[in-house]
C-alpha cells in the first residue's frame, strides 16, 4: 500500500509536469502573439481559430486528458480488505495511468506543442507579410500621388543625351566621380556650364551612369524645354523625393509620410516642398552610423519654364548642400546671365565650384577623336573615300566644330547622309561654315539651315509637298501633351491625321543627321531630335530665316489643332475596328485638341475646322462617353469649351463661331443640371 501511495505521488508530479508544459506552451504562444500589432494580432487569432489542423490536434489532446480523468475517477475498492486484495492490480493501474500521462505529455511536447507553435509562427509570419505588403502598397500609392516628371537620367526621353563617344571627356568625368566621394566643403555644389552643344548633358548623363555602376546613390532631374512636366520647377522636388524613396529603403516610409501631408501642385512654395519632401527626410539619415553619400544631378536648368522661380530653386539647393554634409549637387547649365549672377551672389557661394567647359584644355582633342572615329567608321562601313580625297578633313572639321560636340556629331552624320556624296557634303560644309564663323549658336543655326536646304531641294518647288514637310516639322518640334510628350511621333500616327506616311518616312530619312534614327526607316519609326537646339532653331524666327521651314509655336499649334479637329469630324472611323495608329491619334485628339487651339494663331483653315467640329460633334465630345471618352470630367469639358469660346472672342473674326460655342456650352450645362436634379 505504501508503494501505491508513492506511485500516486509520482503521478501527481507527472501531472504537475504536464501542467508546466502546458503553461510553457501557452507563454510561448502568448509571446508570439504579443509581438504583433493589435491589427495583426486580431487577424492571427482569427486565422488560428479557423485552422482545421490545429483544431484537430488540440481536440485530440483534450480527448486524451478526458480519458485519463475518467479512468482516475472510476470508483475503486472502498473496503480495506478489497484494497488489500487488489493492491497489486491497483499498482498496475496506477503505473498504467502514470504511463498514459507521460505519453500524453511526451506526445504533446514532441508533436502538439511543436505543431501549435508552428501554426502560431506561420500565422504570425503570414499576417506580418500581409501587413507588410499592404503597408508597401499604401506607401507606393502615396508616392505615386506626387506630381513627378519623367526626368530621371534613365528616362527614354534622354536617349539622345546618352551618346557620349567612347574615350572622350575622360578627365572631367573622372574629376566628377572623385568630387562625388570627396569630403570637400568648398565643392559641395558643382556648376558645369557651357554653351549649347558642348556636351553638358552627355557628361551629366555619363556621370549618373558611372555613379550607379559604383553602387552610389544618384537622383536626377534633366530639364527638357519641349516637355511641360520636364520643364516645370514645381515638379523638381517631388521628382527628387520620389527617386530618393526608390533608392533608399530607410526613406520610403519617411518620405511617404511627408508626401501624405504634402499638397501637390503650386499650392506649396518651393521652400516648403524642399523642406517637407527632401531635407527633413534626409536628416533622418544623420542618425545612421555611416550615412550614404547622395548626389543630386540637375541638367539644363536654363530650360526651366518658370524662369522667375529658377533662382529660388538654385538658392534652395545650395542651402541644402551646405546643411546636409553627405549631399553633393551637380548643376549643368548654359551660362545665362540670370543664372550665373544668382550663383555668384549666393550666400552659399563658398561651397560652389564653377567649371567652364569652353576652357577645357582637352575639348578639341576629344572632338578630334570623335570625328576621326566617325570618318574611319564611314570608310569601313560605307566605302567612303573622304579621308583619301580630303586627307585633312579631320583637322578642318575639328577646327570648324570650335569645341561644340553637337556640331561635330551633326556634321559627321550629314556627311554620310547620302551614300557616295560625303565629299560633296564636306565641301558644302566647309564653304558655308567658313563664310559664317559667328557665335556658337550661329554656327549651329547655319549648319541646320544647310542640312534643311539640301535635304529637300526638289520639294521647295512643290508647294503641296513643302506643306506636308512643314506639317511634319510642326508635329516634330511643337510642344505636345499626353503620351506624345514621352514618345516620338511616327509616320503611321501622322498618316491618321492626313500626312502620308511615305512622306513622313522620307522626311525622317533626309533628316537623319539631326534625329535619333537607327536602322531602316519604317512607318513606326519614331521621330526624336538628337539635340534641343534643333527644335529651338525651327521655332525661333530670329534664327530660322526660311519662312517655308519656320515653325513658330502659334503656327505649329494651329497646324496640329486643325489636324486633330479634322480627325474628330470623320464619321467613317469605327474605333473598335480601327488600326492602332488611328486609335492612338483619336485618343490624343479627344484629349488635347482644345489645348492646341488655345495656343494657336488663328487661321482661316483652323477657323473652318473648328466651326465644323462645333456644329457636328462638340456636343458628343462634351458628354465624354463612348468613343468620346477621355480623362476629362463633364465639368472639365465645359470649362475647356468655355476657354475656347473666350479664345475665339479674342482671336477670331466675328463670324458666329463664338456664339455657336456659347449655345453648345449652354445646352450642355442645362443637361448637367437636369442630371444632377435626377440624382438628388
Amino acid at each position: 500500500m505504501r508503494a501505491n501511495i508513492r506511485t500516486k505521488r509520482d503521478i501527481v508530479r507527472r501531472v504537475e509536469a504536464l501542467v508546466k508544459l502546458l503553461e510553457s506552451c501557452s507563454n510561448n504562444v502568448k509571446g508570439e502573439i504579443e509581438s504583433l500589432t493589435l491589427d495583426e494580432r486580431q487577424v492571427t487569432m482569427n486565422d488560428l481559430q479557423s485552422s482545421r489542423d490545429l483544431r484537430q490536434q488540440v481536440d485530440a489532446f483534450i480527448e486524451t486528458l478526458k480519458n485519463i480523468l475518467l479512468a482516475a475517477q472510476e470508483p475503486r475498492h472502498e473496503k480495506w480488505f478489497q484494497r488489500l486484495w487488489f493492491m497489486q492490480p491497483d499498482s498496475d493501474f496506477l503505473n498504467d495511468l502514470g504511463g498514459k500521462i507521460d505519453n500524453a505529455r511526451s506526445d504533446f511536447g514532441l508533436v502538439g506543442e511543436i505543431r501549435i507553435r508552428r501554426h502560431v509562427e506561420e500565422a504570425a509570419k503570414a499576417t506580418r507579410e500581409i501587413y507588410r505588403v499592404q503597408r508597401e502598397k499604401d506607401i507606393q500609392d502615396i508616392l505615386n500621388g506626387l506630381e513627378t516628371a519623367n526626368a530621371s537620367w534613365q528616362s527614354a526621353l534622354l536617349d539622345s543625351k546618352s551618346l557620349l563617344h567612347e574615350g572622350t571627356r575622360v578627365a572631367i568625368r573622372g574629376d566628377l566621380v572623385q568630387w562625388a566621394v570627396d569630403d570637400d566643403f568648398n565643392k559641395r555644389v558643382y556648376i558645369l556650364y557651357g554653351q549649347a552643344g558642348m556636351g553638358k548633358s552627355s557628361i551629366a548623363h555619363a556621370f549618373c551612369r558611372e555613379l550607379q555602376q559604383q553602387s552610389r546613390i544618384v537622383v536626377s532631374f534633366f530639364f527638357i524645354r519641349e516637355h511641360s512636366t520636364c520643364s516645370d520647377v514645381y515638379r523638381v522636388f517631388p521628382t527628387i523625393a520620389y527617386q530618393l524613396a526608390e533608392a533608399i529603403p530607410h526613406l520610403r516610409p519617411v518620405i511617404a509620410d511627408a508626401a501624405r501631408k504634402h499638397q501637390p501642385g503650386h499650392e506649396k512654395a518651393l521652400d516648403q516642398q524642399l523642406k517637407t519632401l527632401i531635407t527633413k527626410p534626409l536628416r533622418t539619415l544623420e542618425n545612421l552610423a555611416a550615412p550614404p553619400g547622395i548626389t543630386f544631378v540637375f541638367d539644363g536648368v536654363d530650360e526651366c519654364a518658370n524662369q522667375s522661380l529658377l533662382n529660388t530653386m538654385l538658392q534652395l539647393l545650395c542651402t541644402a548642400a551646405r546643411e546636409i554634409p553627405f549631399l553633393r549637387i551637380l548643376i549643368a547649365t548654359r551660362p545665362e546671365a540670370n543664372i550665373m549672377d544668382s550663383l555668384n551672389a549666393s550666400k552659399d557661394f563658398r561651397i560652389i565650384h564653377m567649371r567652364d567647359l569652353q576652357k577645357e584644355a582637352g575639348a578639341n582633342e576629344d572632338i578630334r577623336l570623335f570625328i576621326r572615329g566617325e570618318l574611319e567608321k564611314g570608310a569601313l562601313t560605307k566605302e567612303s573615300k573622304l579621308l583619301i580625297e580630303r586627307p585633312d578633313a579631320v583637322e578642318i572639321l575639328t577646327k570648324l566644330a570650335a569645341g561644340l560636340f553637337i556640331w561635330a556629331r551633326v556634321a559627321t552624320s550629314f556627311l554620310f547622309q547620302t551614300k557616295y556624296l560625303e565629299v560633296d557634303n564636306f565641301d558644302i560644309l566647309v564653304e558655308s561654315q567658313g563664310a559664317n564663323a559667328g557665335t556658337e549658336i550661329q554656327k549651329l543655326d547655319n549648319l541646320y539651315m544647310i542640312i534643311l536646304q539640301y535635304s529637300f531641294p526638289t520639294f521647295s518647288k512643290d508647294s503641296m509637298q513643302m506643306h506636308h514637310v512643314h506639317q511634319v516639322l510642326a508635329w516634330l518640334v511643337t510642344t505636345k501633351f499626353g503620351f506624345l510628350q514621352n514618345e516620338g511621333i511616327s509616320g503611321d500616327l501622322l498618316d491618321a491625321v492626313g500626312i502620308p506616311s511615305s512622306l513622313t518616312m522620307h522626311v525622317i530619312d533626309r533628316l537623319r543627321s539631326v534625329l535619333v534614327v537607327e536602322g531602316e526607316v519604317t512607318p513606326t519609326t519614331p521621330i526624336t531630335v538628337c539635340h534641343a537646339s534643333f527644335p529651338q532653331f525651327l521655332l525661333d524666327p530670329s534664327r530660322c530665316t526660311n519662312s517655308a521651314l519656320l515653325v513658330d509655336p502659334p503656327s505649329g499649334n494651329a497646324l496640329i489643332a486643325k489636324s486633330t479637329l479634322d480627325l474628330l469630324v470623320r464619321d467613317d472611323i469605327n474605333i473598335r475596328e480601327a488600326q492602332r495608329s488611328i486609335i492612338l491619334m483619336w485618343q490624343y485628339s479627344t484629349g488635347h485638341w482644345y489645348r492646341h487651339v488655345l495656343l494657336a494663331l488663328y487661321t482661316d483653315e483652323l477657323g473652318k475646322s473648328l466651326r465644323h467640329f462645333v456644329d457636328t460633334h462638340l456636343s458628343d465630345w462634351m458628354r465624354t462617353s463612348g468613343k468620346w471618352s477621355s480623362d476629362h470630367t463633364p465639368i472639365e469639358a465645359v470649362d475647356a469649351c468655355t476657354k475656347v469660346r473666350d479664345w475665339c472672342k479674342k482671336e477670331c473674326p466675328d463670324d458666329g463661331l463664338a456664339r455657336a460655342l456659347d449655345n453648345v456650352v449652354a445646352r450642355r450645362v442645362q443637361e448637367l443640371a437636369v442630371e444632377v436634379g435626377r440624382s438628388l
